[in-house]
């Protein structure tokens, strides 16, 4: 239901799911993928009040069980609900957080995608800019890494469009030209130092 956008019906299969495995005793962990679920399902209907909660027992669970891959998944729907309430600065620190565990994980993939993520919230704070520049070295290490270009949800592409095609329309012809120019060629672990060190700083 969900992947051919059947959001009624898919959100009572998730809801389903999560209250079935709980009536019959299974373990917890067996639940994540509906939780999941439910958190990306209300974030693409921008119904955001419960998420805030469902994303935090999400890493909570898989902080209990050590699963650093279901972490992520909480940081990542943490990230998305700020965002999606317009707490830009929040947002930002979120997806470098969440940008942080993926690194330190492993999870090259993920990488790009909390990167993308910072860089809407950075176009919402008016950074714009940056904004470009650092969706710029998200792509461009999407390439190098041989991932699907369009292989989105429909969800996060409209949220890219809105926030990044804003920033784009607010740069010159010029601007946008060096900002998309120095993303393409910056070495991405070095532009995640830079980025991470931000996070660092605002920690301190």
């Amino acid at each position: 239901h969900h992947s051919a956008g059947e959001s009624p019906p898919a959100l009572r299969a998730f809801e389903q799911s999560l209250a079935l495995r709980k009536q019959a005793g299974a373990p917890e962990l067996e639940g994540f993928a509906a939780l999941a679920g439910l958190c990306e399902l209300l974030i693409a209907l921008g119904e955001i009040e419960r998420v805030e909660s469902m994303a935090r027992e999400l890493y909570e669970l898989g902080s209990r069980y050590g699963n650093r891959w279901i972490q992520g998944y909480g940081l990542h729907y943490l990230a998305d609900r700020a965002l999606l309430a317009g707490d830009y600065a929040e947002g930002e620190r979120r997806y470098r957080r969440a940008l942080a565990h993926a690194r330190n994980s492993g999870f090259v993939a993920e990488c790009p995608t909390e990167l993308a993520g910072a860089a809407m919230s950075a176009a919402g704070l008016g950074d714009h800019a940056r904004a470009v520049r650092l969706v710029a070295a998200a792509n461009a290490r999407r390439a190098a890494l041989g991932l699907n270009p369009g292989g989105f949800p429909d969800w996060w592409i409209k949220l890219q469009e809105r926030h990044i095609g804003g920033a784009r329309d607010q740069l010159t012809p010029e601007q946008l030209e060096a900002a998309e120019r120095a993303g393409r060629e910056a070495d991405f672990e070095a532009l995640l130092d830079e980025v991470l060190a931000a996070e660092a700083e605002a920690d301190a």
